[in-house]
C-alpha cells in the first residue's frame, strides 16, 4: 500500500511527459521489479507486441497501470504452472493493452464493479 501511495505521490509530484511509449520496456521493468515474487512463486510471463508504429502517451502513468496489473496477478496466481502475459495490439487507431494470467479470476458478479474507485 505504501509503495502504491508513493506511486500517486510521485506522479503527482512531476510533470508528466507525454512522449514515445515502449510497453516493452514497461513490462520488462515491471517484471524486473517484481522478480522476487515471480521466482519465488514460479511464474512464467510473456510479452507480444503487435504495434507496427510507434504512439505517444504517458509512460510514467502506463508504468502505473502494469505494475498494479502484475502485482494483482502475482497476488492471485495459481498454483499450477501460473502464467502472466502481456500483450499490445493496434484496434481502431488506439493501442489495446491486455494483461492476462491464469489466476483465480474475479467473480461475475464483481466483474462490473472491478473499477469503481475504492472497490475491493
Amino acid at each position: 500500500m505504501l509503495v502504491k501511495l508513493q506511486s500517486i505521490s510521485d506522479v503527482g509530484g512531476q510533470e508528466l511527459v507525454y512522449k514515445e511509449v515502449f510497453l516493452k520496456d514497461i513490462f520488462d521493468n515491471v517484471c524486473d521489479a517484481f522478480r522476487e515474487d515471480l521466482e519465488r512463486k514460479n511464474i512464467k510471463t510473456s510479452c507480444e507486441i503487435e504495434l507496427k508504429e510507434s504512439f505517444y502517451s504517458y509512460p510514467a502513468l502506463l508504468r502505473i497501470i502494469v505494475e498494479n496489473l502484475v502485482e494483482n496477478s502475482i497476488f492471485f496466481s495459481n498454483n499450477s504452472d501460473p502464467t502472466i502475459h502481456f500483450k499490445a495490439y493496434p484496434s481502431g487507431g488506439e493501442v489495446m493493452i491486455e494483461v492476462r494470467d491464469n489466476g483465480e479470476g474475479i467473480p461475475d458478479e464483481y466483474q462490473e464493479r472491478v473499477f469503481e474507485m475504492y472497490f475491493r
